[in-house]
């Protein structure tokens, strides 16, 4: 196992690490998967980019999607230490933004190549392959002095192989699901993810290098990183974060994430495409002062052909999406409109996450449902609501496909879900052949 070297404020402690990811016990792993695919190994990217996405949220409970992840591959996970404090200090947008900034990082010091992520709120989760791990890793304890010299906030990075989680029964396997027909997310399975936490958490970090390294200034690092629309309101009542992880072995999980998907689509009336919390047409690009004060602090390195190039397109967006003034090369309402389709408010990452916008009775059916399977043993839950989403975005180009947007709950979103599904009591253990008390 490697730990990369990262950023912590005075004064240290032991690392406590994954506030919104998956601190729900021990992590339970190997059963039989079912009919996943096995792979060989392969130390490049083309192996994920060859596998097909299933198109339907739904789906995601069917063996079928999932494959193997090669053995030469490595797990990288952040977060942000301290990410609670900070929310109640009115700081979860710039939480918000380095645990995507973590994603795009990555993204770029790989040359934009496409691998397998999940965005958890105060943090990220990384598969790439183990030759790739130490670029990545570099580009995120850059990013991690960046966090703390310009937002005062500590980024912790771990990163262990997928052949020590195999060593220890836990298989990583990954699935692809389509949000637009051009654009995939990443959804995991298996139990690895759970065990690199429950890894990664109890080891202390390393000391950070020097924070004055030159190569810690580069200001392409964050290119297409952006967060240029204010929190976007619910037009339904309330904006409900939820994280869900059923108790058990994972080849036991599935068919609870299938009942529970089912029963939510029954509450919501329809897909949970039907509960976006993304809605174009109440969206608002902030004030261009702040956008600019922002990019400010993306940067440490400001004399640059990139830096300025940069603050000209937030000046030339602004024009185009605050202003309303139509641009000469590109359909702007289109992008607007697609922002929704191009955003990851449902995920799974052995758990499901989701940010849902729904009525105060959707809301009341949801938290009845989990409460009742967790009385029944089958989940832990956290459920977080609010007024509002955030919205932080990765813009590679502005054609369909070429952006993708990381959505949260606001007022602490998946931290605070996370907070509450750690409070939860353990529920009860159910006896083998004890039938559910919540069904379908």
């Amino acid at each position: 196992m490697r730990f990369a070297s990262p950023t912590e404020s005075a004064p240290r402690s032991e690392a406590k690490f994954g506030s919104s990811y998956r601190s729900v016990g021990r992590a339970r792993c190997r059963g039989s998967l079912g009919a996943s695919n096995a792979v060989e190994s392969m130390s490049d990217l083309a192996w994920y980019r060859a596998i097909a996405p299933f198109s339907s949220f739904s789906a995601l409970t069917a063996h079928g999607h999932f494959h193997r992840v090669p053995n030469d591959w490595t797990v990288v996970a952040t977060d942000i230490a301290g990410s609670t404090d900070a929310i109640e200090r009115g700081h979860y947008k710039d939480v918000n933004t380095l645990g995507a900034a973590s994603i795009v990082a990555v993204r770029n010091a790989l040359s934009g190549a496409e691998f397998p992520f999940s965005f958890g709120g105060d943090g990220a989760t990384i598969a790439i392959p183990s030759a790739l791990a130490p670029r990545a890793l570099t580009a995120l304890d850059r990013l991690g002095h960046l966090a703390r010299a310009n937002f005062s906030l500590a980024l912790r990075v771990g990163s262990v192989t997928t052949a020590e989680l195999a060593s220890l029964g836990c298989d990583l396997e990954v699935g692809k699901f389509t949000i637009n027909g051009q654009r995939s997310l990443a959804v995991f399975r298996g139990g690895a993810l759970a065990k690199a936490e429950e890894i990664l958490k109890s080891r202390r970090f390393a000391e950070p290098a020097d924070p004055h390294d030159a190569a810690t200034d580069d200001p392409s690092a964050l290119n297409g990183l952006s967060c240029r629309w204010q929190a976007v309101p619910s037009t339904r009542g309330r904006m409900v974060t939820l994280m869900v992880t059923a108790t058990g072995r994972p080849d036991d999980a599935m068919p609870t994430y299938a009942r529970i998907i089912s029963r939510l689509e029954a509450i919501i009336g329809g897909d949970l495409f039907n509960a976006t919390p993304i809605h174009h047409e109440n969206m608002t690009y902030r004030p261009l002062l702040e956008m600019l004060r922002d990019e400010w602090r993306y940067s440490r390195k400001r004399l640059s052909l990139s830096f300025v190039r940069r603050m000209l397109e937030i000046v030339a967006a602004w024009l185009v999406f605050r202003c309303h003034i139509p641009p000469l090369f590109f359909d702007h309402r289109h992008y607007a409109r697609a922002l929704c389709a191009h955003s990851d408010f449902r995920k799974f990452d052995d758990m499901l996450r989701l940010v849902l916008d729904v009525t105060l009775a959707q809301r009341d059916a949801i938290r009845s449902m989990l409460e009742e399977l967790h009385a029944a043993g089958e989940i832990r839950f956290g459920l977080h609501e609010s007024d509002n989403a955030l919205m932080t975005c990765y813009v590679d180009t502005l054609e369909d496909g070429g952006h993708i947007h990381f959505v949260d709950g606001g007022d602490g979103g998946y931290a605070l879900a996370a907070r509450s599904m750690k409070s939860q009591a353990a529920p009860p253990s159910r006896r083998p052949g004890q039938p559910s008390l919540a069904t379908s």
